[in-house]
């Protein structure tokens, strides 16, 4: 997924595998997507919010190509994403 606000882009790998229950250690690094329909998926999704790396506008646009693009994120979902990687990534 992708979302462009303003010079800000968000790469995330995303899965439709739930979180397990009992949670394991990866689990407590899915970012639901509460709009999955509106962002293009086809069944409830989770964004992994566990790594970050920092690329420029032209990496990134070099590096994906349009197929690879599924969708583009509802704004609730775009701020609920950052929010928590904010917070993942601060702690």
């Amino acid at each position: 997924m992708i979302q462009e606000g303003e010079d800000l882009f968000i790469l995330v790998s995303t899965t439709s595998v739930p979180p397990n229950d009992p949670p394991k250690y990866f689990d407590q690094f899915k970012i639901p997507i509460f709009n999955w329909r509106k962002s293009g998926f086809s069944k409830p999704s989770w964004g992994l919010g566990f790594k970050l790396i920092h690329v420029t506008r032209q990496e990134l646009m070099s590096s994906v190509k349009k197929e690879d693009i599924l969708g583009k994120i509802h704004i609730t979902d775009f701020d609920i994403l950052l929010s928590e990687i904010e917070y993942i990534h601060d702690n």
